[in-house]
């Protein structure tokens, strides 16, 4: 019988475990602390499978493989807990994604899109060597010589990690800078600025966004928002110029259509309109709940228009549909109220 060298064996091992990733097989948290123990990158690779293409295509090149080898590699296969705890903790949205962290698990960059696995060996080696990274960007907009390809840079890498908090500040700084709109600040990135601004009472955003993303499907968002917004600080003429060009948009959303009813008769405009809005909510709603307040904003347009035998038909309607108990006694006082005009 011959052996085989035990050196050749040993040598045969080590040239194997070069040809391909190295992956640290315990849990993440393990890995965690192997990382930072021995002062080494953590590299998370999202994939599909423990075959895929992607993982193929990388140890098919023997010099990046060498240089991940010296990182601690984790693998997370889709579908798994894993990955549903891990896809949440790096807001990772992508079935294939290889994400770069520094040893204590904060991640320094990422690899996720068709694009960027087509350029995939030189973006491993220039996260590895820490370049074009955030914080590589960081560096150069706090050296305060940068342009604006930075700031577009950096606030899409910090919504990629779900950090739209810290994006804001970037978002802003380009949309004002950028007077000839050269960078296509997505609709996402805006929303998000929009929304952000109102708390502060800035509205230009909002406005703008209305005009400029029509076809957005955060559009009803920001419509709601914004006339939320203007409900909250009494102005009614602005809340009720965006209801009414939300409802031109959705008309099928109740609770809108009471509220552009509701403030029409409260400003005492486009009282017609606003009657056959009422009655398609009244008609369409499913609950007696709701029924009974958008009879509520009826008895308030029919009050306006004069039409008291009609107003008092539709409180009696309502008061036999009327759950709220607050509501009950607003349309027990109506009541009295349109049948004291009605004697006169």
């Amino acid at each position: 019988m011959n052996f085989i060298p035990i050196l050749f064996v040993i040598a045969f091992l080590f040239q194997l475990n070069l040809d391909s990733i190295i992956f640290f097989k315990e849990s993440f948290e393990k890995a965690k602390i192997k990382a930072l123990n021995e002062n080494k990158l953590l590299v998370l690779f999202f994939l599909p499978d423990e075959n895929d293409k992607v993982l193929q295509k990388i140890n098919d090149n023997k010099d990046i493989t060498n240089l991940l080898n010296n990182c601690i590699n984790f693998l997370i296969i889709k579908d798994t807990k894993e990955w549903n705890y891990l896809s949440k903790l790096y807001n990772n949205d992508s079935s294939r994604a290889i994400i770069l962290c520094e040893p204590n698990g904060e991640e320094r960059d990422r690899i996720y899109s068709s694009y960027d696995f087509n350029n995939y060996e030189t973006l491993i080696v220039n996260i590895l060597n820490n370049k074009n990274t955030l914080q590589y960007y960081l560096n150069i907009y706090n050296s305060e010589n940068y342009n604006l390809d930075v700031l577009y840079i950096i606030y899409n890498k910090y919504i990629d990690r779900g950090k739209n908090d810290l994006a804001i500040k970037y978002i802003k700084e380009l949309v004002e800078k950028d007077k000839t709109e050269k960078y296509s600040i997505s609709d996402y990135a805006f929303y998000i600025l929009a929304l952000n601004s109102l708390k502060s009472g800035e509205t230009k955003y909002s406005e703008k966004f209305l005009k400029k993303y029509k076809d957005s499907k955060y559009l009803y968002i920001i419509y709601l928002a914004l006339a939320d917004y203007y409900l909250k600080n009494e102005n009614f003429e602005k809340a009720r110029d965006i209801y009414k060009e939300y409802i031109k948009k959705f008309p099928d959303d109740l609770n809108s259509l009471n509220n552009f009813a509701y403030l029409s008769a409260l400003l005492n405009k486009d009282l017609i309109q606003a009657l056959n809005l009422i009655d398609k909510a009244i008609v369409l709603s499913k609950d007696n709940y709701s029924k009974s307040q958008y009879m509520d904003t009826k008895i308030d347009i029919l009050m306006k228009l004069k039409r008291y035998e009609g107003a008092l038909e539709t409180i009696d309607i309502a008061l036999q549909i009327v759950e709220d108990n607050e509501l009950k006694n607003v349309l027990q006082k109506k009541k009295l109220e349109v049948m004291g005009i009605l004697k006169k």
